[in-house]
């Protein structure tokens, strides 16, 4: 199996999802309760947002469910208000989310596709918002096919956004690797019958809750190149190759013969159990501590 396309989901994966969303959703419900103490606690109650904590319950609406859900499972207690009219609240609060990215993404983006991986967003937000908080991190460019909830794929844990990619891309399910914090991130991995499903830790969700779905588990994104190099030296091992060491560098260096890496090299466990080298200068700093 060689993977030649990568879709990521968005909050959780690329971005912090707490850091980002519990300042969302706090300026929606302030403009939807209007002052209402009480409705405000109801409402926050309904998509599973804790007001004291800041934090995102298990099973929440907001982290699982789609932009679209959310605002249908507002509309219940707001009966004055229809479902377009909260939808406008809604995006009117995107103009002010905040970017936080879980690592140098710039960095990752430019190595995996000088690998010639191709890449895609498939996001239960709006596709409006998820562009433009692309193209705020700067990373827009590196991506061949971005969708949301509303760009007419469905929504995850269905296959049609991962299909969408497929498609726009010329990939075949088998040679896409689908990576996402949550189960309903892999769980469309599932459902479009991907080649690998990657799960992070970026997010709301523990190890446990995503074990059962991922065949890979990592710390964060940064992580993905060292996971492809292992499966490639995996690969030619396999087939009597004499492969260089995962991390080698493709000229047969490794990291500590090139000039341009710092020769401290420290490693940290990225949930796989097994060490992924994080190396000094910026331009190199594809794995997070």
């Amino acid at each position: 199996m060689i993977i030649r396309g990568i879709v990521f989901d968005k909050d959780g994966t690329l971005f912090q999802y707490a850091g980002t969303w519990a300042h969302w959703c706090d300026s929606v419900l302030d403009r939807l309760s209007a002052d209402d103490g009480v409705l405000k606690a109801r409402l926050a109650a309904t998509v599973g947002f804790d007001m004291a904590t800041g934090d995102f319950l298990p099973g929440s609406l907001i982290v699982g469910g789609s932009a679209g859900e959310v605002n249908e499972a507002w509309a219940t207690h707001l009966p004055d208000w229809s479902v377009d009219r909260i939808d406008a609240v809604a995006v009117e609060a995107l103009a002010t989310l905040p970017t936080l990215p879980v690592c140098d993404l710039p960095v990752l983006f430019s190595e995996l596709t000088a690998r010639g991986i191709r890449l895609g967003i498939a996001t239960n937000d709006y596709e409006a918002s998820a562009k433009m908080q692309l193209k705020d991190a700067g990373i827009a460019g590196f991506f061949s096919f971005v969708c949301g909830f509303d760009s007419g794929y469905g929504a995850k844990p269905g296959p049609g956004m991962i299909d969408g990619f497929c498609a726009a891309t010329g990939l075949p399910a088998a040679e896409v690797a689908m990576v996402g914090d949550s189960i309903h991130d892999l769980g469309a991995g599932r459902a479009a019958q991907v080649g690998m499903n990657v799960g992070v830790l970026t997010g709301p969700a523990g190890r446990e809750d995503i074990a059962h779905m991922a065949d890979h588990i990592l710390a964060d994104i940064g992580a993905l190149p060292g996971l492809l190099d292992r499966l490639a030296w995996n690969r030619a091992a396999a087939a009597g190759s004499r492969p260089s060491r995962p991390g080698d560098l493709a000229d047969g260096r490794t990291p500590h013969e090139d000039p341009g890496v710092q020769a401290a090299t420290r490693y940290h466990e990225t949930g796989t159990g097994l060490p992924v080298r994080q190396f000094g200068p910026a331009r190199f700093r594809l794995f997070s501590g």
